[in-house]
């Protein structure tokens, strides 16, 4: 087995990091990675943006956490709930695309998912972070802080992943269903 294979199957969702920044070099490894994924018509529609500020991590935290408590409910104190990703990683990357054709969702997460493994391969652990994606940016908070970032309105947010060093070896993989592969001869 090549290493490219036993990156993609030994990948897995990382929950809790170190707090140190992962390395300027395997940053632009991973970053090369998303940027050589196969877009359609080579039209590469998107645009990366990472995010290694506290502070902005802490502000998009509080945001998704706010738009997904029930009205009227406090918020948990953190000793008290699982610890999420964006509050332990050090990066976040965001991937937004053009939407000015059908493919830029497609292309998108194909760029992530090559970053993920690349990440992998160097040992560093990564989790998708839907709410990014889903909530952030239907927020005026996110509004402003993709204004704030320079993101041109025509780019839809995509795909969003948290990277950084493995505080602790993930739990076992759970078997892998059977049953889904068709090969039509």
């Amino acid at each position: 087995m090549n290493e490219t294979i036993k990156s993609i199957l030994s990948r897995r969702s990382i929950k809790e990091y170190k707090p140190e920044q992962i390395k300027a070099e395997e940053l632009e490894m991973i970053l090369l990675a998303g940027r050589y994924a196969p877009p359609g018509m080579n039209k590469q529609p998107w645009l990366f943006v990472v995010i290694q500020s506290k502070d902005v991590l802490l502000k998009i935290i509080n945001v998704i956490l706010q738009r997904n408590r029930p009205k009227n409910m406090p918020a948990p104190p953190p000793g008290q709930r699982r610890p999420n990703p964006l509050e332990t990683a050090p990066t976040l990357i965001i991937v937004f695309g053009q939407d000015d054709m059908f493919t830029t969702i497609y292309d998108c997460t194909l760029a992530m998912g090559n970053m993920m493994i690349t990440a992998a391969s160097l040992g560093i652990g990564s989790n998708w972070v839907h709410a990014v994606v889903k909530d952030l940016f239907t927020s005026e908070e996110g509004k402003t802080l993709k204004k704030e970032w320079g993101v041109p309105d025509e780019y839809i947010p995509y795909a969003a992943a948290v990277f950084g060093y493995k505080a602790a070896e993930p739990t076992e993989r759970s078997p892998r269903k059977d049953g889904v592969v068709k090969i039509i001869n």
